[in-house]
């Protein structure tokens, strides 16, 4: 009877105390060894050769503080983060502490960055109005009448 040692990668690793060796089952492949590393690195070995991975597009959020960008996500590492290459293809490691920063790329969100667009000239040029105006504020400075009040 085999004794269940390791659930490694979603594949169960079990010993058979009668043969002595480390077994596991994949579909229709199996491995039995005699060290448990080596049907752990077969185990690997497996899985990198048999994984699909579609590429797909992300961008950040509006208010991120990574800025705008847009990433194709290329692969994911045996540790759970994201692989994403960027426009001039250098491939970059999404943080777990920055995956909800990233939205999956949808066609609606090409009409809300150009309302975001927009609005920002509008900011832009408001904020030029304000400035013009706080120039226009002028006066006797305290600086000036200083000297009328030092004894």
């Amino acid at each position: 009877m085999n004794v269940l040692i390791e659930r490694y990668r979603n594949v169960e690793i079990e010993f058979n105390p009668e043969k002595e060796l480390f077994e596991t089952v994949i579909k229709d492949r199996s491995k039995e060894s005699k060290s448990f590393s080596a049907v752990k690195k077969w185990v690997d070995e497996y899985l990198k050769e048999n994984a699909t991975f579609e590429p797909f597009f992300i961008i950040t959020k509006p208010d991120s503080y990574t800025g705008n960008k847009k990433l194709k996500v290329v692969g994911i590492r045996k540790d759970g983060r994201f692989v994403g290459e960027d426009e001039k293809g250098k491939l970059v490691q999404i943080s777990e502490y920055d995956e909800d920063r990233y939205l999956l790329e949808e066609p609606h969100h090409n009409k809300q960055f150009a309302k975001i667009a927009l609005l920002e000239i509008e900011r832009d040029k408001a904020s030029e109005l304000v400035s013009a105006a706080r120039k226009e504020v002028t006066g006797t400075s305290l600086k000036s009448v200083k000297a009328n009040y030092l004894q």
